[in-house]
């Protein structure tokens, strides 16, 4: 009877950093407009009150005084760029492209709008529109960094790997101290099998940003893809330390603390992985597979029982919960799980061997107890499942029945052994398992 091994390691690389749209923005209103519209002061005055509204995150009532800015001076180029930003903010999408056009009539080389013309097509997922318009902005300007950076995030969500690599070595190029590109550059590099680039990248990441969790993590699973088990658990340890709530992060580095042997560390990590998230079935079931293995069997089935109570259609933990039952002698209880394993996997080769196994002890137990009620109860229930591993079960109860109606015979009286031995016929009967009997 094998346990189901331990729950796989999660390959679960975070998402890719992503430069927000104002990435290149000042944070503060500018002291003079940035452009300037001669003869069109109050125009002007109202641009200058709605970019400090807008810088304020204050989008209604930016766009109100950019509206107003644009009645009184409509070829305002900028008024109609940062109006497109205030109606992106707001979802309204194809408002925001209507502006970004006008602005683009009056300042058709401004790479910065073209570039935001790019993010509201990405909002509305035209991706295609999105490419073409950064790539405009990157003509206008080539050095215009995070345009090379979130041009590589479009072309991650397209599919197109080598261009979006390309994306971000030329962001990389103009700022090489940035930990999101390298992350970024780790991410692909995994994706497309090359393990040294990968883990290359990821340390590139933590040494820009010591305290960047999902660098640290990403960076132990690339050491466990490589077999470098030692890094991967100072890698899992440096990103738990940075972010002690990191359940994925306990969770692996128990599992790679397991595989060298550490089962107390693998314990705790187990236990750190459950605090962060209760919910987290997988190490309830991986602590029940260790604690088989010390041979606390307590725990193990106290382990099992709270995965089920979070997920209860796991065929392996009600297969495992099964064993370390039947591992105290408690074989109806284990015959419960296998059946229940075998209802949600009726293909569990192992459980319903396992569930043949257990009633097989169960009638030996209720034999050797001469318990006759009993026994008669589960050969009828053993005949409800139709399972032809549960045969030898009912050889025993055949054997026992045989054994007691000759003593009863001889004794004059034929009794309840009769009544078992013929019904335990008919069940092999129709399970065309009679030639058993003479097959142990």
């Amino acid at each position: 009877m094998n346990k189901i091994a331990y729950a796989t390691i999660i390959i679960l690389v975070g998402s890719l950093a992503f430069l927000p749209a104002s990435a290149g923005l000042t944070t503060s209103a500018p002291s003079a407009p940035l452009y300037r519209n001669a003869g069109a002061d109050s125009a002007q005055q109202h641009l200058q009150q709605a970019l400090a509204r807008f810088f304020n995150m204050e989008f209604e009532a930016a766009i109100a005084g950019f509206r107003r800015a644009l009645e009184i001076s409509p070829d305002l180029p900028e008024a109609h760029k940062y109006l497109g930003v205030c109606y992106v903010e707001i979802g309204r999408l194809d408002d925001a492209l209507a502006s970004y056009r006008r602005g683009l009539s009056l300042e058709p080389d401004d790479p910065e709008m073209h570039y935001f013309l790019g993010l509201a097509h990405l909002r509305k997922g035209e991706m295609e529109k999105t490419v073409q318009a950064y790539k405009e902005a990157l003509r206008l300007a080539p050095d215009y960094a995070d345009v090379h950076f979130n041009l590589g995030v479009v072309y991650d969500q397209m599919g197109r790997l080598d261009e979006e690599i390309e994306s971000y070595l030329k962001f990389a190029a103009l700022k090489p101290e940035s930990p999101e590109v390298h992350y970024n550059l780790g991410v692909i590099f995994g994706r497309k099998g090359n393990v040294e680039k990968e883990i290359a990248s990821y340390r590139r990441a933590v040494e820009l940003a010591p305290r960047y969790a999902d660098a640290h993590y990403n960076l132990a699973v690339a050491y466990g893809k490589a077999g470098r088990p030692n890094e991967e658990i100072a890698a899992y340890r440096a990103a738990v330390a940075v972010r002690p709530e990191f359940a994925e992060a306990h969770y692996n580095l128990a599992i790679a603390l397991k595989e060298k042997g550490d089962l107390e560390g693998a314990i705790q990590e187990y236990r750190a992985a459950i605090a962060a998230d209760p919910e987290d079935a997988r190490s309830h079931h991986n602590l029940g597979v260790i604690f088989g293995r010390l041979g606390r069997n307590e725990e193990e089935i106290a382990e099992y029982r709270k995965a089920l109570e979070i997920e209860p259609d796991d065929p392996d933990t009600h297969y495992n919960l099964g064993i370390a039952y039947g591992e105290r002698g408690e074989d109806d209880a284990a015959v419960r799980e296998y059946q229940a394993a075998l209802r949600l996997r009726p293909e569990h080769a192992n459980a319903r061997h396992n569930m043949g196994v257990s009633y097989q002890r169960l009638v030996r137990r209720l034999a050797t107890a001469g318990d006759a009620t009993r026994l008669l109860a589960l050969v009828r229930e053993i005949a409800l499942l139709r399972e032809p591993l549960t045969a030898p079960a009912l050889r025993e109860a055949y054997t026992w029945a045989d054994s007691r109606l000759r003593e009863a015979t001889n004794a004059g009286d034929r009794g309840e052994g009769a009544r078992i031995r013929e019904e335990v016929l008919q069940i092999l009967r129709r399970m065309g398992a009679l030639a058993q009997l003479n097959n142990p």
